[in-house]
């Protein structure tokens, strides 16, 4: 088997597909495949956090399908979808989210306020229409998670004996993705690896970093909010940053192509494409450079002494999962990436025999 600094883990993270990364992990813990490295998207922070935990543990086998188990049993706590959508809706999750039902009129009537000055301002020229559907609040869901919870991860993520671990976040206000790095990381020269990469900044994780690559779309902003976003938004799956490995295990949620039955004729539908067509976009830019300096190197046009192959063995998703899947996670999700991802490190081992 390969040294550990040779192996690196690539986890993409997508609200009820997360459960793709848990059984993959499992998977590497069973197989005693442990990476230098990981990177990973807000969906698979608490999944990673379990992996290191598990793994630890001596006293019990890690069983990361167990606990996948016990977070179905408290969203589906009636095993009946539409009761258990409406409870979501209208209760959210305890230390997770709520809905945000006073913000939504807080943010009617701010919203309202701008509405008419707009239409005054640019009367008789407004266009009402639009301005109408700018009013409408956006803002969904507000974020629960206690200042422990995240106070706990970094602690967990910074400790001495962790290996590499990189994930992110996004400004919008100024287009700068920030990266954050355990000191594993900074040590394995994560940073400098992808120093072709622009309006990237590094830093270290704290708790307020995992509290803005925690942030999503529905919790909306106030007018003054100048923070950040779900870094997945931007980049799902981070590669850049593990280019010191050799082979790289990437365990996708998505496929690389629509495996529904057909294209989607409905809205949530095609915002479920629309969702996947965006993650690959971005893949894609990350696994083509790797690719292109492959392929240089194959054809002679690159210096083999001085640059290196890296090896993606990708796992991912086999099955269809939909707009209103995202909303609960499935063992049936996590059984399949389990077992995809045993025959990917048994090919592995294999292969270094």
């Amino acid at each position: 088997m390969k040294s550990d600094k040779d192996i690196a883990f690539a986890l993409g993270g997508l609200a009820g597909n997360n459960a793709h990364g848990a059984g993959f992990l499992q998977a590497a813990i069973e197989t005693g495949v442990e990476p230098g490295m990981i990177s990973f998207s807000s969906g698979q922070i608490l999944w990673v956090l379990r992996y290191l935990q598990e793994k630890m543990h001596k006293k019990h086998e890690p069983n990361l399908r167990k606990l996948l188990e016990e977070d179905i049993k408290k969203i589906a706590t009636t095993r009946n979808y539409d009761v258990d959508t409406a409870l979501l809706f209208l209760f959210g999750v305890s230390d997770v989210y709520r809905p945000a039902f006073p913000e939504f009129f807080s943010d009617l009537l701010s919203n309202g306020a701008h509405f008419f000055d707009s239409i005054l301002n640019k009367w008789p020229h407004a266009f009402i229409t639009r301005e109408l559907f700018e009013s409408v609040p956006g803002r969904l869901l507000a974020p629960q998670f206690p200042d422990s919870f995240f106070k706990d991860i970094s602690e967990a993520f910074n400790d001495e004996t962790s290996m590499g671990l990189i994930f992110n976040s996004f400004d919008p206000t100024t287009g700068t993705e920030l990266v954050y790095l355990n000191k594993t990381a900074e040590k394995l020269d994560a940073a400098s690896k992808s120093k072709y990469r622009w309006r990237t900044d590094y830093c270290e994780i704290t708790p307020s970093a995992l509290r803005d690559a925690l942030r999503l779309y529905e919790y909306g902003f106030d007018a003054d909010y100048h923070g950040h976003l779900d870094g997945a938004y931007y980049r799902q799956i981070m590669l850049s940053e593990l280019a010191s490995a050799t082979d790289i295990f990437v365990a996708r949620p998505i496929k690389y192509k629509w495996i529904g039955r057909r294209l989607p004729t409905g809205l949530a539908g095609i915002e479920d494409l629309k969702t996947k067509v965006g993650f690959n976009g971005s893949y894609a830019g990350e696994r083509d450079k790797i690719k292109l300096i492959n392929k240089l190197i194959d054809d002679g046009a690159l210096n083999g002494d001085r640059y290196k192959k890296i090896n993606l063995i990708e796992i991912e998703m086999e099955l269809h999962r939909g707009y209103f899947d995202y909303i609960y996670e499935s063992l049936e999700v996590f059984d399949s990436a389990y077992k995809c991802a045993q025959g990917k490190f048994q090919e592995l081992a294999l292969g270094a025999s």
